[in-house]
């Protein structure tokens, strides 16, 4: 039986080296697509913004190794893993 993990949407904004663009969308939610909790493990990451756009991206997951907390990144939104 498959492991059911949890995501939660870390907000990603970048504006500490640039200046933020108000016509760029908004991340509101994200879905993983084909997760495994294995690292550096190539998955899906279907991304809706507040514009009502829905776009997949290739995405990656990663462990910090200090933490040792999980996260999937596609580089447009970043969701940490819930473990339960």
């Amino acid at each position: 039986m498959k492991k059911e993990y949890k995501f939660e949407l870390r907000d990603a904004t970048w504006f500490k080296r640039r200046v933020p663009n108000p016509k760029e969308p908004k991340v509101i939610a994200a879905t993983v697509i084909n997760f495994e909790l294995i690292k550096h493990h190539l998955c899906k990451m279907e991304v809706t913004y507040d514009n009502g756009d829905v776009k997949i991206f290739q995405a990656q997951v990663t462990q910090n190794h200090i933490t040792e907390k999980w996260s999937v990144s596609c580089g447009y939104a970043i969701v940490d893993v819930i473990d339960e």
